[in-house]
């Protein structure tokens, strides 16, 4: 039972955090093969510069690097999105280095080297945390939604033609220009 968990692919998008080439494409290769999605950053101000709120999926980062460190990298990332899971590496830790990263935001700490299967069950817990937050900001944003102006007989019916949509999608588009008008995160998805 444990071979099979610890086979099982783990799938999602991970954005990895590595200053040393060799490690990051050794750990991206182990990634790939599980069917994780890398996009992969040689910094943490790299790494850090596009990401927003809405990230779909998680921060696999190391800790000693130069510049930003993955302490601080994990503090900066919990201020933009408090739920968004990083995941700490490091060969160097130590339990006080591990409170303070725990304390500042980080999903888990690990240190290396890690066994593939650890790694990969961390990977796959905070991948589903992560859709569980993403699923339940777009079902409070789509609750909050003003039904009253959703009219299926005058702009709504040109919103269909447009976007070649239906009813849910119709709604889907006014939840969008919502989040867009109160500058909140949302993944839209064509409901083709």
């Amino acid at each position: 039972m444990a071979d099979e968990i610890a086979a099982a692919p783990v799938g999602g998008l991970v954005r990895l955090v590595e200053d040393d080439a060799a490690l990051r494409a050794a750990q991206m290769q182990g990634l790939r093969l599980r069917g994780v999605e890398v996009e992969e950053h040689a910094s943490a101000a790299e790494a850090l510069a596009d990401l927003g709120a809405g990230y779909p999926g998680v921060v696999l980062s190391d800790v000693r690097m130069p510049g930003m460190d993955g302490l601080e990298f994990a503090q900066r990332l919990h201020a933009l999105d408090p739920e968004l899971p990083v995941i700490l590496l490091t060969g160097h830790g130590d339990v006080e280095m591990a409170v303070q990263a725990l304390k500042g935001g980080a999903y888990d700490f690990l240190t290396k080297p890690v066994p593939t299967e650890v790694l990969h069950a961390t990977l796959r817990r905070a991948l589903s945390a992560r859709r569980l937050v993403l699923e339940n900001r777009a079902l409070r944003l789509a609750r909050a939604v003003d039904t009253r102006h959703f009219d299926p007989t005058r702009r709504d019916r040109t919103l269909r033609a447009q976007w070649g949509v239906d009813d849910q999608g119709v709604a889907a588009i006014y939840v969008g220009r919502i989040a867009a008008e109160k500058n909140l995160p949302l993944a839209v998805r064509a409901f083709r």
